[in-house]
């Protein structure tokens, strides 16, 4: 791996192969359910790494989705991360897609096709009308739950589904939406949950990815997928389950002291998903 300096962001000097196109058909694939009508090709050997640590097919899962958390973040702040991978411990390096921006990734990460596809190709939110995972959930069966602050893409590019939202009011800070996806997890009625996490992306525009009060909000994001999947743990110890911390896309640092994305290069595109699978405890 070759590493240079951007200011004070370390960018890799490759791109990462795999789609994050190809991330919804092997969860699904873990789960043993068919995929969104236009998915990629699932990454065989994650969803079957995954059955097989969970003794079947997935019957429960926790995305939680926090902003702008590149791949760089990770090799800069390695420790940091130890309260992802005690949980989650596959690491999958994914390519989000162009252009980086949160609506165009979420859209492709949950309907496992590109842009041209899916349709949302620049920074606007609209509802999706292309099958997604939440879709072919339904179809099998599961109950779903989106947990997001208004206006933000999480919660509203999926509307118009057989799924429950839990939108936030504007401005609520992400120990709120924790507060919410614990009381779900306590109530053990989904067998899907996505928690959104915004509080990075939202910092790291006023500030810069690594000033210190974002990276105060990127270590929050972290405490709150341990606490979470703790807590997943606790409640579904008797199913097949899996735990994925999966940011949208990464972030840079401008001239001007704020971040950004939305650039073909490696610190907004490069992103890493972690997934933990579980049997059931003995």
């Amino acid at each position: 791996m070759f590493i240079k300096k951007r200011g004070k962001v370390k960018m890799a000097e490759f791109f990462n192969q795999l789609s994050l196109a190809r991330e919804a058909a092997t969860i699904t694939s873990a789960m043993g359910i068919k995929p969104p009508t236009h998915a990629e090709a699932p990454v065989d050997f994650i969803s079957e790494k995954i059955k097989q640590r969970a003794g079947g097919n997935i019957e429960k899962v926790l995305m939680f989705n926090p902003d702008a958390i590149g791949m760089w973040m990770f090799q800069k702040y390695f420790d940091c991360y130890e309260a992802v991978y005690k949980h989650a411990d596959i690491c999958v390096p994914y390519r989000s897609p162009m252009k980086s921006v949160t609506p165009v990734c979420f859209a492709t990460m949950y309907t496992g096709a590109l842009p041209d596809v899916h349709g949302i190709k620049v920074y606007e939110k609209p509802v999706l009308s292309t099958d997604t995972i939440f879709d072919t959930l339904v179809r099998a069966g599961k109950r779903v739950a989106i947990v997001a602050i208004s206006g933000s893409s999480m919660a509203s590019i999926f509307l118009g589904r057989e799924i429950d939202y839990y939108i936030l009011p504007p401005g609520t800070d992400d120990y709120l939406m924790e507060a919410k996806a614990t009381e779900l997890l306590n109530e053990n009625k989904h067998d899907f949950i996505v928690a959104y996490g915004q509080g990075y992306d939202d910092e790291e525009h006023k500030s810069g990815p690594e000033s210190p009060s974002s990276l105060s909000e990127f270590k929050k994001q972290i405490a709150i997928f341990d606490r979470l999947s703790t807590r997943a743990k606790e409640i579904w110890k008797n199913d097949r389950f899996l735990l994925v911390f999966a940011p949208d896309h990464g972030a840079h640092l401008c001239a001007n002291g704020k971040g950004a994305h939305g650039e073909e290069i490696p610190e907004d595109l490069n992103i890493l998903h972690f997934y933990g699978a579980y049997s059931p405890s003995k």
